[in-house]
């Protein structure tokens, strides 16, 4: 499945949900009741806004929230109630923003790579991530705690 060049806002639940295996392509997700963009395992995000979601304050909104092997990159997940992203094991993370939400970018499962990201002014963690991975040239300041490694095995360098 293929969502490109899509805007959807104002639902009571996920603003776009796909299954598996999807492609969602310059998309903007605004003010929905949970999730801005939802989806399963070994989905790609590129290029979306997810503004203002989650407000349902069910568990786990967040303004981009996906599987295991996902890809995210260059996404802007902002302003959202709950976490900015949210993504599973073995996925890549790299180039968003998640900005001004209760946390930024949680990368719930081992083996990732998370590089290149802004996560600032969250009113928790700016950058959470299940180790081992690698977690590199991230920048996350004003966030109450703006690294959160848990495990071990993380390979950490270049963040700031």
């Amino acid at each position: 499945m293929t969502v490109w060049n899509f805007g959807t806002g104002f639902n009571n639940a996920d603003g776009i949900a796909v299954g598996s295996r999807a492609l969602v392509r310059d998309c903007l997700s605004l003010a929905n009741g949970e999730s801005g963009i939802s989806g399963g395992d070994a989905v790609q995000v590129q290029a979306c806004g997810a503004f203002l979601n989650g407000f349902t304050e069910g568990d786990d909104t967040a303004g981009i929230r996906v599987g295991d092997r996902c890809l995210l990159t260059q996404n802007d997940a902002s302003f959202n109630a709950g976490t900015g992203i949210i993504a599973g094991a073995h996925c890549t993370v790299t180039q968003n923003f998640a900005t001004d939400s209760a946390s930024g970018i949680s990368v719930r499962g081992p083996n990732g790579l998370v590089s290149q990201n802004v996560a600032t002014d969250n009113l928790d963690e700016g950058i959470a991530v299940l180790c081992r991975a690698t977690v590199t040239n991230n920048t996350a300041t004003g966030n109450s705690d703006d690294y959160a490694l848990s495990g071990t095995g993380c390979f950490d360098k270049g963040n700031h």
